[in-house]
């Protein structure tokens, strides 16, 4: 799809904005909002997506790698609120520049204070790491470009700074007890404070509104290491100023920065006991104008105050003789299983102990009552996972008998048998391999999906666990190579050939618009890259589909005939090419197409697969595009309904003319309805919930399905 979007004066002619490519291979990980924290066995990355941070210049660029980034063409600076659940050593930002007399200059700063100022000089993406040693709380993160250059003349350049993500790693979490002090429970002075609302309208918090000190009793059960407070500060010349006492002593003096809720967290040494907590704020401020209004207001807000511990060690469970209680496995399903546990009258009551893989599980305590049956669900057990289940109890005289050990093995699925080969024309979706993808397939039920994000340099063995996905939902896969700059080489391109074999897979995409991106794109190199891919497939699995890039998209230098040009000189013939029309003239588009292939002397022998089509619609909402509203030429505040007869109409038109493969862009939407007004967020069948969009999913089911 092209971008119409373009940016100031001052950039080379070539740098177009084409649109987001948000597909990125990542079946293990779904991103939400700017922040996602991953948990693994070793630490905890939480991460910022950089185009959602808050620059004051910036573009959104659109990276095959790398999806969505920061594209800073100018002096700019940024900021972000952070909330960090663990201890923090160390930042890394994935990032790349473009040099011109010298390097860009990337400067972060974490409240306030810099942390790092280094030079980006590889045109490729880097990660820069920096040392760190934070407390768990929320940060203010800045990031800064500040020595754009652009030279011109004979041998033009620019110097430029691009972003992807900026990752934190932190200490792999243990199990805690948390004690919570409500801020609406402290007392505090008439006249200093009041209740306001907290961070959700059914919540309640603190609002400190005058200097003073709120204070309140707590009992903990255990020792406590840490204490969180959860707050929020409005900011007014300055930020408000917090400090926490616990028992008298002082354990946090810090400024609240942020204006939403987040934390602050200090590590503290606290036994069991009965506790006085206070929290102070102490530099009130108000800025007023000439008629004595408030222009702004200083204040801090409390939401809770959190006292962090230790687990407390579990006794063991007592192994008793002999077996009165009775364990029965009904059913394993969705990876849990259901057990029916029966006790006699003389036991007071049971609790399931089990192991997995010889690794014990969390008790199931005090689930049976004496002369009772009942059923329960242990969860997360993976299929073929080997359980030994006891129940054990006690009885009026101290302790009771022990069940006898139950074995269980998880059953392991099948394997799905990959969906066949299609006969006849299909209309299918683009999506990709997030849970997201798979969420939408599983609603809308396309029989071929196009997967997006793909690399030339993934294994087979990483395809085949997309392509097997998939066939749970008896669908077969188009596997987009996704580039849309400099091609793959041909070492890499070649090992496209070990996919060519794999069930379900319908056919290989090899590239995405890529002379939308750059004008002087190198048309050979894309040839000979091909040629490389083409040669191995056909080794593997002469059937199989390579398809080339062909449209040429309105542009009056034909790309698409000048690569169908290059791939003829190296002496092979594709059995298909695609096309993108997406707008009203999307037959003048096939049209196009088909003339380049007659030029080419490929009049016959070659489809025309349309592998993206479709409309952006945030039910009647403008979409916009660089600042205009713009759908392509489409309605630009299309209603669902709309939508749902404009593909229709579409996708009948091409299979009229011919088209034997149509794929509609793309599952689901970027964006919640009504957040953005960009277009490119609101292409999507279903909205980002999983939810229907109207009637256009409708249609979608039934053209799906035809």
């Amino acid at each position: 799809m092209a971008s119409d979007m373009k940016h100031s004066a001052k950039l080379i002619a070539k740098k177009r904005l084409n649109r987001k490519r948000i597909l990125i291979f990542t079946a293990l990980v779904a991103l939400a909002g700017v922040v996602a924290i991953i948990t693994s066995f070793a630490a905890v990355i939480t991460t910022i997506q950089a185009e959602n941070i808050n620059f004051s210049r910036k573009a959104i660029g659109y990276d095959p790698a790398k999806k969505a980034i920061a594209s800073l063409y100018w002096n700019a600076s940024g900021s972000t609120q952070v909330t960090l659940p663990t201890n923090t050593t160390n930042l890394t930002i994935v990032a790349k520049g473009t040099r011109c007399n010298g390097s860009p200059i990337m400067t972060v700063q974490i409240d306030g204070e810099q942390v790092a100022s280094m030079p980006v000089s590889v045109n490729a993406w880097r990660n820069y790491s920096i040392p760190l040693n934070l407390q768990p709380g929320t940060y203010i993160v800045s990031v800064s470009f500040n020595n754009d250059y652009v030279r011109g003349g004979t041998s033009p350049c620019d110097r430029n700074l691009f972003l992807d993500t900026l990752n934190f790693t932190g200490n792999d979490p243990t199990p805690k007890v948390t004690t919570p002090l409500q801020g609406e429970s402290l007392t505090y002075a008439p006249g200093k404070a009041s209740i306001g609302t907290g961070p959700t309208r059914e919540e309640k918090a603190l609002s400190m509104w005058s200097n003073g000190m709120a204070q309140g009793q707590l009992n903990l059960a255990g020792s406590s290491n840490r204490l969180t407070a959860y707050i929020r500060g409005d900011q007014c010349d300055g930020a408000p100023f917090m400090t926490l006492y616990v028992d008298g002593k002082q354990v946090v003096a810090k400024h609240v920065r942020f204006n939403n809720w987040g934390q602050i967290s200090a590590p503290v040494a606290v036994g069991s006991g009965q506790h006085t907590v206070a929290v102070g704020f102490t530099n009130d401020y108000g800025r007023l104008n000439s008629t004595g209004s408030f222009i702004c207001d200083r204040n801090l807000h409390v939401d809770k105050l959190v006292f962090e511990g230790p687990m407390p060690v579990q006794p063991p469970v007592q192994v008793l003789p002999t077996a009165p209680t009775g364990l029965k496995v009904l059913k394993y399903e969705n990876g849990s299983v259901t057990l029916q546990a029966t006790v006699d009258a003389n036991t007071a009551t049971a609790g399931v102990g089990y192991t997995v893989n010889g690794q014990a599980g969390p008790p199931v305590a005090d689930a049976v009552r004496m002369g009772s049956v009942v059923t329960m669900t242990i969860p997360n057990i993976p299929p073929g996972a080997a359980m030994v289940m006891k129940m054990a109890g006690k009885n009026g005289t101290g302790t009771g008998p022990q069940s006898a050990p139950l074995n269980f093995t998880a059953p392991v699925a099948a394997p799905n048998s990959p969906p066949t080969a299609f006969t006849g024309s299909v209309i299918g979706m683009h999506g990709g391999a997030r849970d997201i993808d798979y969420r939408a397939t599983r609603s809308l039920k396309p029989k071929l999906v196009r997967v997006g994000g793909l690399s030339a340099t993934m294994t087979r063995s990483q395809i085949q666990a997309i392509a097997s996905e998939y066939a749970k939902t008896s669908t077969r896969i188009i596997a987009l190579v996704d580039f849309n700059e400099a091609a793959p080489s041909e070492a890499e391109s070649r090992n496209i050939g070990t996919w060519a074999t794999i069930p379900g897979l319908e056919a290989i995409e090899f590239g995405n618009e890529p002379w939308l991106q750059n004008e002087s794109w190198d048309y050979a190199q894309y040839a000979r890259s091909y040629k490389a891919a083409y040669d191995a497939v056909k080794a593997a699995n002469p059937s199989m589909v390579l398809i080339a890039q062909g449209d040429s998209a309105n542009r009056g230098h034909r790309p698409g005939l000048r690569v169908m040009q290059e791939i003829k000189n190296l002496g092979i013939k594709p059995k298909a090419i695609q096309i993108h029309p997406y707008g009203p003239d999307y037959l003048n588009r096939l049209g196009d197409a088909r003339r380049d292939l007659k030029d080419v002397g490929w009049s016959t022998g070659v489809d025309i697969w349309v592998t993206e089509v479709g409309v952006s619609t945030d039910n009647g909402r403008t979409v916009y595009q660089g600042g205009t509203p713009n759908n392509y030429g489409w309605n630009a505040a299309m209603t669902y309904a709309e939508a749902g007869k404009t593909i229709d109409q579409v996708t009948s038109d091409l299979l009229a003319q011919g088209v034997t493969r149509i794929i509609v862009y793309m599952g689901t939407d970027y964006r919640a309805p009504g957040t953005s007004n960009e277009r490119e967020y609101y292409f999507g069948l279903t909205k980002t919930d999983g939810g229907d969009k109207g009637d256009l999913s409708t249609v979608m089911r039934r053209l799906f399905n035809r």
